[in-house]
């Protein structure tokens, strides 16, 4: 409720000088959250909200954010809205915070007139883990993109990928990726990865190569991150069709050595009559 009786904000009539209007208003006694409202609803990055127990002109809320023990960020939370008196306030950052980050946060309402609140868990702040983040770039496999290395495939019976190559050790668990939801899995990784090695890492245990790899090393070895505009593609005229003798055949099965190495193309032409 506002001082003027009512449960709406109420702006300043042209009628009612500006000082008379501050004068009437009662600060805010409570800040906080009930009901299904939540402070941070767990997405990244998500969205800040609180509420205070006044709505009039001239009050405001803002939120402090710090990541990883570092600078605090002050933004000026947006009006939202009443509910039975209390004033909504929102703020949703712009970017996504790097997953898996410290996040810290706290809120402070204000008004024109010198009346301060805040909600802080009691001076300890609140704070929550970063979630992940699927990748909003379009593409299947590994890809590099504006200066980044884009992971996607296709796992809709995994609980858990991840991606482990060269450029991180070959870990598996550093570089989680999100789940869409529809069945693909998907991360965006700093910096152009061209020429690193990498598999998958399904549930944990099960290492796979990329299905939609455009390199590998061998058959049965990792896949190759490449990016498209640095490939040197060789010179090759194709002969008239009638010319042509076609075969398509996978050569690290197509004459193997049982419980051996994989075919080569010396073990294939064995095998052919051409």
């Amino acid at each position: 409720m506002n001082g003027l009786g009512s449960s709406v904000r109420t702006p300043v009539a042209a009628m009612v000088a500006f000082s008379l209007v501050g004068a009437a208003q009662a600060a805010p006694t409570w800040m906080g959250v009930y009901g299904s409202y939540q402070r941070h609803d767990g997405a990244n990055p998500g969205t800040y909200t609180i509420l205070m127990n006044q709505d009039y002109w001239g009050l405001h809320a803002e939120v402090g954010v710090r990541v990883n023990g570092g600078a605090w960020t002050i933004s000026q939370m947006a009006y939202a809205g009443n509910n039975n008196g209390d004033s909504v306030w929102t703020y949703t950052p712009s970017s996504s915070i790097p997953p898996g980050s410290t996040v810290e946060y706290y809120f402070h309402g204000y008004d024109n007139w010198g009346a301060n609140i805040w909600d802080n868990n009691a001076g300890a702040n609140y704070s929550y883990t970063a979630a992940l983040v699927p990748s909003s770039k379009a593409g299947m496999g590994a890809f590099v993109d504006s200066g980044d290395t884009t992971f996607r495939v296709w796992a809709p019976n995994a609980t858990s990928v991840a991606v482990a190559g060269s450029f991180n050790a070959w870990s598996a668990t550093a570089n989680p990726l999100a789940s869409e939801g529809n069945g693909n899995w998907s991360v965006d990784v700093a910096g152009d990865l061209s020429g690193d090695t990498y598999k998958y890492v399904i549930n944990g245990s099960l290492w796979k190569n990329d299905p939609r790899a455009v390199d590998v090393t061998n058959s049965v070895g990792d896949s190759i991150i490449t990016a498209p505009s640095t490939y040197s593609w060789p010179s090759f005229t194709a002969p008239g069709w009638h010319e042509m003798l076609i075969y398509e055949m996978h050569v690290g099965t197509f004459n193997d050595t049982a419980g051996g190495n994989p075919g080569t193309w010396q073990t294939a032409i064995g095998k052919l009559d051409h």
